[in-house]
């Protein structure tokens, strides 16, 4: 509980350093008892290593992706991704994945959201193992797990 509390405390400093902690958030984050759901509700606030949502943000398609989410076309996906392209996004294609990746981030950066697919995965989820072709397992130690 030490830590917890301690974490807590950090996240909190650290969202507010950075000007975006409100006073919602702060009680959100204060009545957590786990500490998941506390890494979960920083998650939107830490610093982030350089991702393809990063990059595509950094090529100007976010908004492209504020587009497609909202959902109101006019014109079709292909049509809009064709305003994007310019010397560093070269294809339609590579206009509308970057809006993906970006819409993509945004969906697991929402603590809402990563809760409801934690759980979903957790009760509907399906693990599948296999041997790797030319894996070395001479004394069978894992064979228990090769088709599980």
């Amino acid at each position: 509980m030490v830590n917890l509390q301690k974490r807590k405390e950090e996240v909190i400093k650290n969202i507010e350093q950075q000007g975006l902690l409100t006073e919602e958030l702060k009680n959100d984050i204060l009545k957590q008892n786990k500490l998941q759901r506390v890494e979960d509700l920083y998650r939107p606030f830490k610093q982030k290593k350089k991702t393809r949502a990063t990059e595509a943000k950094r090529k100007g398609l976010e908004p492209l992706a504020i587009w497609m989410k909202a959902r109101k076309h006019e014109v079709s996906i292909e049509e809009k991704a064709q305003q994007f392209i310019n010397e560093e996004v070269q294809s339609v294609e590579d206009a509308i994945k970057g809006a993906q990746d970006i819409i993509a981030e945004q969906i697991s950066d929402n603590p809402k959201y990563r809760t409801k697919i934690l759980k979903d995965m957790y009760h509907q989820g399906v693990l599948t193992t296999s041997k790797k072709k030319n894996a070395e397992d001479e004394k069978g130690i894992f064979e228990m797990y090769y088709a599980y």
